[in-house]
């Protein structure tokens, strides 16, 4: 991923985070643990460090990865922020290390998910094997290193020049976990969202609620398809937006923005779970915590674990777009000339996505039913080129004849709808593409727009952390990655990408 890119988005996110967020973290008395513990990461400070809070006793401790130095490498920095924020890990001291650093820092193997991210930062060339404060992993860390270095990988790739200094880190550079109340985008009203959310505008505020009610959020990263809802706002209320209440953890604020849930009903669930923890979300009803109405109303969005992928917006009916009849299109709730138009589309081009069909002769979606059917519909998937700029070669790949070839070519990006097809191409249907989805297609797919293996590289570091949520977001990427011909490149395909 480009350098200058990521530096920029660093920037912003640090920019963009509260001085109250910053002012508490700095503020905050560090501990250092006597044994090994489960903890939440609340930030990374930088790759090999981070910042971390006991589950079992509240103490929060700067915590420096053992036996390895991950010297400033900015991917490193990237991927633990990506991966990290929010997330429990266990942490072990690493036997005939040094415990401690400087006094301040628990010198510790990272384990997630069961998974030793010390180790694996070192074989993915994030970081360096630093003898000087490993223990009995030290064997195996400098195996790994022997063997990323061999494959020129992260640091060792000798054909990127990287700024390779390491500087202790110091807090407040990585993603601030916020500590204090959580917010449901799923039920809170929109008093609560402006509440919790204040850099939100009033008119996102809306959509959020209008469009969230014909289709909830699954995971928060879907808000980023409400209009105005951007990046810069996502980083910034990341760490607090929840799709589902963990209503054994949430405090009072929180689980007051199950939406109609009042005061002392909240204080009637804390009080409850002091007592005796919860089995199942549907304690708040066994106990009378709420009335058996409200319970109906939020039981999709409320749990006893962190759940962050609900796929509750899946409905009972869902289908595939390439295959599916008129009758089942009207039932799915599209008018029946949408219905009769989609059916009529595919005769000649079967569309791969929500964006392009909406862009198939009499289809005419708009955002609000976009949004609507985006978790009723899918297709097949595939690898796909976009037949508006693959070139010759591609073309003739696909079992094309010469003459068919000709044709197509001589109207690249001219073809907006199956009906500006020159030629018959329902044989190759499955592996071409009339706009692409800039949120899932594959490297191939960009390869064929003429996107350069750089930019195609960021958008896909980018995918990992987030959706793009509009075009102007790809824009902005493309402008910094390729800043030399990049506009030119995205002004001369952008007609035909869409995000969904």
């Amino acid at each position: 991923m480009n350098k200058n890119f990521k530096s920029i988005f660093s920037v912003v996110l640090c920019a963009v985070i509260t001085l109250s967020a910053l002012t508490a973290v700095s503020a905050q008395q560090y501990s250092l643990f006597t044994e090994g513990l489960s903890a939440k990461v609340l930030q990374v400070i930088d790759g090999d460090s981070i910042i971390a809070k006991s589950l079992d006793t509240g103490e929060v401790g700067l915590v420096r990865f053992a036996g390895i130095n991950a010297k400033g490498f900015d991917d490193t920095f990237e991927y633990l922020n990506n991966i990290l924020p929010g997330k429990t890990v266990e942490l072990y001291f690493d036997y005939y290390s040094p415990n401690y650093i400087n006094g301040r820092w628990n010198n510790m193997r990272v384990v997630l998910n069961g998974e030793s991210l010390n180790l694996k930062l070192v074989s993915l060339g994030y970081a360096a094997f630093d003898e000087n404060y490993a223990g009995e992993s030290a064997e195996i860390l400098a195996q790994e290193e022997t063997s990323a270095q061999g494959g020129g990988l992260g640091l060792w790739d000798t054909s990127v020049a990287y700024n390779n200094h390491y500087t202790e880190g110091t807090v407040g550079a990585g993603a601030y976990i916020y500590e204090g109340d959580g917010v449901n985008i799923n039920t809170a009203n929109a008093a609560s969202l402006a509440e919790h959310m204040p850099e939100v505008p009033q008119s996102v505020i809306y959509n959020i609620v209008y469009l969230r009610d014909v289709n909830p959020f699954s995971v928060i990263s879907d808000i980023k398809f409400i209009p105005g809802f951007t990046k810069d706002l996502f980083d910034l209320y990341r760490s607090r937006m929840t799709v589902s209440t963990n209503i054994a953890t949430a405090t009072q604020k929180e689980l007051m923005t199950l939406g109609y849930i009042r005061e002392s009903e909240a204080s009637g669930i804390i009080a409850h779970r002091e007592k005796g923890a919860f089995t199942s979300a549907a304690d708040l009803l066994s106990f009378n915590l709420i009335s058996a109405n409200l319970y109906e109303i939020i039981k999709p969005y409320v749990s006893i674990t962190n759940d962050t992928d609900l796929k509750l917006a899946v409905p009972n009916i869902r289908v595939n777009i390439d295959e599916a009849s008129y009758d089942v299109l009207v039932e799915l709730g599209m008018p029946q000339t949408q219905a009769q138009a989609i059916v009529d589309a595919r005769q000649k081009y079967s569309a791969k996505t929500l964006g392009e069909l909406r862009r198939m002769p009499g289809v005419y979606l708009t955002d609000y039913e976009i949004h609507k059917y985006a978790d009723n519909i899918f297709t097949t998937g595939g690898d796909y080129i976009n037949i508006n700029f693959a070139g010759t070669e591609d073309l003739r790949a696909l079992g094309l004849t010469d003459d068919e070839v000709s044709k197509i070519y001589a109207k690249r990006a001219l073809m907006f709808s199956p009906n500006d097809l020159p030629v018959d191409i329902l044989r190759v249907n499955s592996r071409i593409s009339l706009y692409t989805n800039v949120n899932k297609a594959t490297a191939r797919e960009f390869e064929s727009l003429g996107v350069n293996p750089e930019t195609i590289d960021a958008i896909m570091d980018f995918r990992k952390s987030q959706p793009f949520g509009s075009l102007d977001e790809f824009r902005a990427l493309f402008e910094e990655t390729a800043p030399a011909q990049g506009y030119s490149t995205y002004a001369s395909i952008s007609a035909f990408l869409t995000v969904r």
